[in-house]
């Protein structure tokens, strides 16, 4: 349903995001740099023989996530996370519940008609941006045992067809000290389905070649995604 938050918004949140909904139109979720929720995750596993389970748990989680849109592949998220373990203790099951997530659908020209550097359309291959959130744990005498968010070093990489020099030097944009957007839209597919990832300031760097399968010459280009307040590396929006 547009503008409802996806069943994975919490490990987004605990990620350094937060979340803005227009209902019925969209869900964004944008970088802060305070006021960082974590979060209790509880892993539940069955017991065939007595029907009952065993739950496991950490509590005060904080993560780190990784974006990663690759032609041919389904669009996923890959999230780390730390927190406080507890024992674990025998439950009663109840079986799982889904909602909120729409079936995946592959990178493709259809389902992903747009991608951008600096406004211009390119063909790409391969995309990533890792957030690199650092997090820190603490057990120290008088206080409680805790895990932080101490800071990021986000970084990325795109990999696209290359080009003329005439259409886009990507030459020009590594050698540069200026930063420049990059946005990939995954737009194309039905309603539960669509994101878009904007990197608005990507500071582009050491390009280098790669040959597909098909003899198509792609240029690889890393970049930093640059913030002036520490909140404005990236987004992802749901619509």
């Amino acid at each position: 349903v547009l503008g409802t938050a996806p069943a994975y918004g919490p490990l987004l949140l605990a990620c350094r995001f937060t979340e803005s909904i227009v209902t019925g139109v969209s869900v964004t979720y944008s970088l802060v740099s305070v006021g960082i929720k974590s979060l209790t995750m509880r892993w539940v596993e069955k017991d065939t023989a007595s029907g009952q389970a065993i739950q496991h748990q950490f509590s005060g989680a904080y993560g780190t996530a990784t974006f990663i849109y690759n032609s041919g592949e389904y669009p996923r998220i890959d999230f780390e996370f730390q927190g406080i373990y507890s024992q674990p203790t025998d439950i009663a099951f109840t079986a799982a519940t889904y909602a909120n997530q729409g079936l995946a659908v592959e990178v493709n020209s259809t389902n992903t008609p747009l991608v951008t550097i600096n406004s211009v359309a390119c063909c790409m291959s391969e995309f990533e941006v890792a957030l690199n959130n650092d997090l820190i744990h603490s057990n120290r005498a008088g206080c409680s045992e805790k895990f932080s968010m101490t800071g990021s070093n986000p970084e990325g990489r795109i990999q696209v067809e290359d080009k003329l020099i005439a259409s886009q030097n990507f030459w020009t944009l590594a050698e540069s000290d200026l930063t420049y957007p990059i946005v990939v839209g995954h737009t194309g597919g039905p309603v539960g389905t669509r994101s878009t990832v904007t990197v608005g300031k990507a500071d582009i760097y050491e390009p280098s070649f790669a040959t597909l399968d098909n003899g198509t010459r792609f240029i690889n280009l890393p970049f930093a995604p640059i913030s002036t307040d520490g909140t404005s590396e990236m987004s992802i929006a749901y619509t």
